[in-house]
Order: C-alpha cells, then structure tokens, then sequence
C-alpha cells in the first residue's frame, strides 16, 4: 500500500482512507478471534505482519501531514485495548479506554483522508527517507516574485444575501431615457450588473469610483472578435448617481437573457502568469511549475473576477492589445510594429487595468467561443474620472 505515492513523494488521501478501514476491519478480526479463545502465538503470527504493514503505512501518513508518526498508529490502540479487556475481563479499565479510543480513530481516519500538503515535519525524518522535494533554488526565487508582484482581487461568488450586484436576468437599469442598447438590428445581450460602493465595501480596486453603479451588455450575433471596444458588440452604462427604481428598462425579448444570479465579492490575491516574469521564469523544472501554478488557479469553477491579473487563457499581453487598439493599431501585427519596448506604446500599456472578466459558466449558459473568456479593460485614470466610454474588451478562448 504504502509504494503509491505522488511524484512529490507524497501518500495520497485514499491510501490515508485505506489505513483506516483496513484498521477497523483488523479490530473485528480480533474481537471474533478473542470470542473464540484462539491461542495467542497463531494470533500474532496471522496478524503481526498486517499490523506492521499498517502501522508503517500509518507513519508515512502522519508524516505526510505534519504530524508525529505515533498519530497514524492511534487507529490500532482501539483493537489492542479490546482484545486485551477480552482475554481478561478483570481488566475492565482497557474496555473503558477503548471506547474513547473509538471516537479518537474516527477523528484519525478523518484527518487521515484529507490531502496532504508538501511541507517540512518538525517531528523526525521521513519513515521512508522520501521526503517532498520542495521547491529548487530557482523555484524559491519566482515564487517570491510571484508574492512581491501579488495583486488584490474580487472574486464573485453567489450571494447569500439580497445585493444589486449579478450576473444574467434582467437589467434593474431604471428606464430614464435610456435604451436598450443594440447593434444594427440585433439587441445586445445583458450580461452583468454591479454597485461600485459594493465593489469598494468589499475591498475593490482603489483606481475603480466608491459609488455609482455599472451595467454591462454584449452581443454575440456580430460574432466575437479577438480585441472590441464600447459600440462594437458590447455597451457598458455607467451611472454615478442613484437613478429611480420606478420604473425599469425592458428587454425586448426574454430569449436574449440569461438566468440571473445574485453576487457577492470575495476578496482574493491575484498572481501574475509565468509570462509576465519573462527571462526571469526561464529554467523552471516541471515540479516547480507543479508547485507555483496552484496560487495562480483561482479554485474549481468559473473566474468571474473584478481588478487583479486576468487569468489569460492564450497570451498575457492584453493590456498592449488595448493600447494598440486605442492607437487604431492592429494588434496582430502592431506588436511587431512597436518593438522594442522603449516604444511608447508598451509604457502606456502600463495604465490598462482589468475592469473585470467574465468567463464561461454552463450554469449561466454563457460559453464564448470555446469555454472562452470575457476580458474588460480600463486605463486606470479614466476609472478614476468615471469615464467607462473608453473601454476595451478583449476575447480569449480554448
């Protein structure tokens, strides 16, 4: 059991399972054989290597958890002390311990069978002399550049209480001389919704306005291009001040909406992507990669984000994208046309940040493209000024 380990050298959480049922399994073998009075020496000779095996197999995984090796054996305490209150029943105190036992091994086995980490153990060497390798020198060196260059972020989680913030349903855009935005004929399609001073209650960015509120919309049936800006196939409706709940904007037709779900934001660290480090990431093995990749997932689901790093799905150069596209720049060939870096254009990308992305969610319906993502960008001292006219979006997908 004990020879399956990951490539860190790590037991996983099911071999920390199978110790434990395999443990309790072993305590009804012996309660049935004391029942049946079998001799003592053909016990330990059918049990001994079992238990040896267990007992190894329980260190490991303690070990593999930070804790001291003696943690993995507690399971097999249970079944000694029940054996021995069987054998001789004057010795009711070891009944009396084993039950408690019971509820420590349950606790065990739950620990047991969670995922290890790879982490350094204050309690000895490793049983197997196979310890996680940890990162290299290179490797400790680009994650402390990944820290230093952290950036915060919100991700958007389902709220659990009333909020103005959401994603799909219908607009609570009031309908004050506004219009449903469209392209040519085609009506766009409403996306998201956020209350700033909820986005700044929650931690958001310091370049985004502490009030007014921000209505996104975005048309699929012009076809999805690679970099739009605002009138292209999206609009952004920006309000600094409340508007009047009286009455709202209509959509008009309901196949054009998605399912609505309520938001909340959830402060999160937000990491750069390889690619921004450059030459500095070069000469990383691929444990190392293994290991500096998890911070920059940002958990299981979709990537709903507002400010941070964007979580790119081709290249990680969107802010350039942008800069090229108010230049009236092809960013396909501009890029080339503006090396090297001392152009203007690449300290000037400098001022785009991410506004927010908007991934593809099976929940929601939403899939652009390929599982592709929604990218909106803003310089950063227009969103000062509140002034959404300017933005950029850029599409990514598989």
């Amino acid at each position: 059991m004990f020879s399956r380990l990951d490539p860190k050298g790590r037991t996983s959480a099911r071999d920390g399972l199978y110790i434990f049922v395999t443990c309790f399994a072993l305590a009804m073998i012996l309660l049935r054989l004391g029942e049946a009075r079998i001799p003592r020496a053909l016990m330990v000779i059918l049990l001994a290597p079992l238990a040896v095996v267990m007992g190894l197999n329980g260190w490991r995984r303690a070990h593999d958890l930070g804790f001291p090796g003696g943690f993995g054996l507690v399971p097999l305490l249970f079944p000694g002390l029940v054996l021995l209150g069987f054998w001789n029943p004057k010795l009711w105190m070891a009944l009396a311990l084993a039950w408690p036992l019971l509820a420590i091994s349950i606790w065990v086995g739950w620990e047991a069978s969670r995922d290890g980490e790879p982490r350094p153990n204050r309690y000895g060497p490793d049983p197997l002399g196979r310890t996680p390798r940890g990162l290299s020198e290179k490797g400790n060196a680009v994650s402390a550049k990944l820290r230093r260059r952290a950036k915060p972020s919100l991700r958007l989680i389902e709220a659990v209480s009333p909020s103005f913030s959401k994603l799909g349903g219908a607009p609570d855009l009031p309908d004050d001389g506004v219009t449903w935005p469209h392209w040519k004929t085609h009506p766009h399609e409403f996306l998201a919704q956020f209350d700033l001073s909820e986005v700044r209650a929650a931690g958001g960015p310091d370049w985004l306005p502490g009030h007014g509120r921000i209505w996104v919309f975005f048309n699929t049936e012009q076809g999805l291009d690679y970099s739009l800006e605002v009138g292209e196939s999206f609009e952004l409706i920006h309000h600094p001040t409340p508007l009047s709940d009286r009455s709202f904007l209509q959509p008009p037709s309901p196949q054009i909406l998605y399912p609505e779900r309520r938001v909340s934001f959830l402060t999160a660290k937000s990491y750069p992507a390889f690619e921004r480090l450059g030459d500095e990431a070069d000469g990383l093995d691929s444990e190392d990669i293994e290991e500096l990749s998890a911070p920059l997932q940002s958990g299981e689901g979709p990537k709903h984000q507002i400010g941070g790093y964007a979580s790119p799905i081709q290249t990680d150069d969107m802010e350039l994208t942008c800069e090229l596209m108010s230049r009236r720049l092809d960013p396909e060939w501009g890029k080339t046309a503006v090396t090297p870096k001392d152009h203007p254009a690449w300290k000037a990308a400098q001022d785009w940040r991410l506004l927010m992305q908007i991934d593809s969610d099976d929940e929601l319906g939403m899939n652009w493209i390929d599982s592709g993502m929604l990218y909106f960008w803003i310089r950063q001292q227009d969103a000062r000024a509140g002034d959404f006219s300017k933005v950029r979006l850029v599409v990514q997908f598989y």
